[in-house]
């Protein structure tokens, strides 16, 4: 620093002290500042209070040089206490340079720091709240390690960290007296901008440092105490999706307890945004932290109560592809917590899950083959499976273009749903899942839940059923689940179904070889109703199948009864084992199809 710059109304004895290396005397120039400050606030001379400040902060707080740099920072906090309630109208000049400070490399300096924005937070208390994002982000946010010079220092080179994580423990400690005084100002505040504090904790949540985690999760807490009726929640949802996804535990345990004091807040909707930080309260949840587990669970809990509560206000369709993806994680707490979700879910949405039935399939019949040792998941998976196939009815086999105006008359919405199902929803088969998991979420699009038309993706649930049955990893239980689908939606959708018979047929009758009776004989429940459904079935003798068919107006096309029998004997192996006859006998109940038991099948 240069001896010979002016630095008024800094006196040279002020400044000689600031650069000192003995903190008691940087102690003493910081209260000459602070008498300075205050004639200036009596006189009312803003300018001389400004010129300080950015003395202070360009010339000391800024300055290569270590000492100065503390003396900057005490230097700004004497200015804060002596413009006491009037240190709002300069809290960026005030905070700016202090944050900077978190950087450096001396962790003696980031500890001075500390302090110094304490006593600057304390003073202004909640005139701070404008600045909030800022400060979070201060603490929360991975800082380089950077040296007077602004290199990377060797201590520091490649190392990021959160300040809530810094190595050094008085550091940590000083960050975590300055986050309670934060938390204490929000939760006594009616102008929290929650809506721009949520992007930042949204991006902070991933964080991977342990430390971080427990940062993150803290804030959830007292956000739930919050009396604001004006947090910028839109704003701050942004800032808590970019964190969520970090992977310190401490990280993580900071967000979580901002969520959990954000869900707290009366006049705050957390639900509206649950969508956007779902995914990552779930990765959360596998977090290898005990205590940051339970954490999770609390907040996951909290948010079920909140969807049974009021179940018409969850955007259920937006959150329907998390869950899947989750219910097929390898990590038994994730998957059976969105398991349980997903049971919730389909009880509370009714038919609005009719369009994601595939994807949900696709995660849940794996799990109906599960053993003892996940015995909670696979109950959980088979109410998700038998919930799911009563929402699919002869309404289902409408032409698509006619459903909108027929929907609209008869389909439930949310909360009708919700009535219905009230006496099922808390009585799942795991009662642990049902007090921290639980209720709905949804689905993959924004269309409003109680009003839009419901379609049933037969296509894509055909596909996955098909895929699943032909897998002969599969377990037999699954096979099981699949031969009662399309059993199922034969009989609730027959003339759809038949456009998918000759892609089924195959796999249906190599089914029919395999070595579970039971699978065998569900095959061929399968088979017999595909022969007997009257749909496609004509009324007009057709030249090319004899007198006993007939030609209708329908394009769809089935076999006869005789036509099926043909295709088993072709798909029939000599050294196969026959179908037992009380096995045929129970399939092909009526006239029509004695002929097929006359043949005396055989499986291929």
């Amino acid at each position: 620093m240069n001896p010979e710059k002016d630095f008024a109304p800094l006196t040279p004895n002020i400044v000689r002290a600031l650069n000192d290396k003995l903190y008691e005397k940087r102690k003493v120039a910081a209260l000459e500042i602070e008498k300075l400050v205050r004639e200036f606030v009596a006189q009312n001379n803003t300018v001389q209070i400004k010129h300080v400040i950015q003395t202070l902060s360009q010339e000391f707080a800024l300055s290569q040089h270590p000492h100065s740099r503390k003396g900057g920072l005490i230097g700004l906090a004497a200015c804060s206490i002596a413009l006491g309630k009037d240190s709002g109208l300069y809290l960026k000049e005030l905070i700016e340079p202090v944050l900077t400070c978190f950087n450096d490399a001396d962790s003696r300096l980031r500890y001075y720091a500390c302090e110094a924005l304490y006593n600057i937070v304390k003073v202004a208390r909640g005139a701070v709240l404008p600045h909030f994002n800022v400060l979070f982000d201060g603490l929360s946010k991975r800082h380089s390690l950077r040296g007077a010079r602004g290199v990377l220092s060797h201590t520091g080179l490649g190392r990021w960290f959160a300040l809530a994580a810094d190595p050094d423990p008085n550091v940590k400690s000083g960050s975590e007296l300055l986050d309670r005084l934060l938390k204490d100002i929000v939760t006594e505040s009616n102008k929290f901008d929650l809506v721009g504090f949520i992007p930042l904790l949204r991006e902070r949540i991933y964080s991977n440092n342990q430390y971080a985690r427990q940062f993150i999760i803290s804030w959830f807490f007292p956000l739930h105490e919050t009396e604001s009726n004006k947090f910028d929640l839109v704003g701050f949802i942004p800032l808590l999706r970019e964190r969520i996804y970090s992977n310190n535990q401490y990280a993580r345990q900071f967000i979580i307890s901002w969520i959990l004091v954000l869900e707290s807040v009366p006049d705050i909707n957390l639900l509206d945004y649950l969508p956007e930080i779902l995914d990552g309260l779930f990765q959360i949840l596998g977090d290898n932290g005990k205590e940051i587990r339970k954490m999770c669970e609390v907040v996951l809990g909290e948010f079920l109560k909140e969807i049974k509560k009021n179940p018409s206000s969850v955007k259920f369709a937006e959150m329907a592809n998390i869950l899947v993806i989750h219910c097929q994680t390898t990590d038994d707490l994730i998957q059976l917590t969105a398991m349980c979700w997903m049971r919730e879910f389909i009880q509370l949405a009714g038919r609005v899950m009719l369009p994601y039935s595939s994807g949900i399939l696709t995660a849940v019949l794996p799990c109906l083959a599960y053993d003892d040792r996940k015995k909670s998941i696979k109950e959980v998976a088979n109410v998700c499976n038998q919930s799911l196939m009563k929402l699919v009815t002869p309404e289902d086999d409408e032409p698509d273009e006619l459903k909108p105006a027929l929907q609209r008359q008869t389909e439930p919405n949310s909360e009708d749903s919700v009535a219905k199902q009230e006496g099922t929803a808390s009585g799942g088969p795991d009662g642990s899942c049902d007090s921290s998991f639980g209720s709905g979420i949804s689905v993959f699009t924004l269309v409003s839940t109680d009003r839009a038309p419901v379609t049933l993706n037969l296509d894509g649930i055909v596909q996955v059923l098909n895929c699943h049955l032909s897998d002969v990893a599969i377990g037999m239980m699954s096979r099981i689940a699949v031969l009662k689908w399309l059993y199922h939606l034969y009989i609730k959708t027959p003339r759809k179904m038949f456009r998918h018979t000759d892609s089924l047929l195959p796999i249906l009758l190599q089914t029919l070889s395999d070595e579970s009776d039971e699978v065998v004989l569900k095959d061929l429940e399968v088979l017999a109703e595909i022969a007997s459904s009257p749909a496609g079935q004509t009324d007009e003798p057709s030249p090319a199948d004899g007198p006993d068919l007939r030609v209708g107006h329908s394009e769809l096309q089935v076999p006869t009864p005789s036509r099926a029998s043909l295709l088993f004997l072709l798909n029939t192996p000599k050294n196969t084992k026959e179908v037992p006859a009380a096995s045929s006998a129970c399939v092909f109940k009526n006239e029509q199809h004695r002929e097929a038991r006359a043949l005396n099948l055989r499986p291929m």
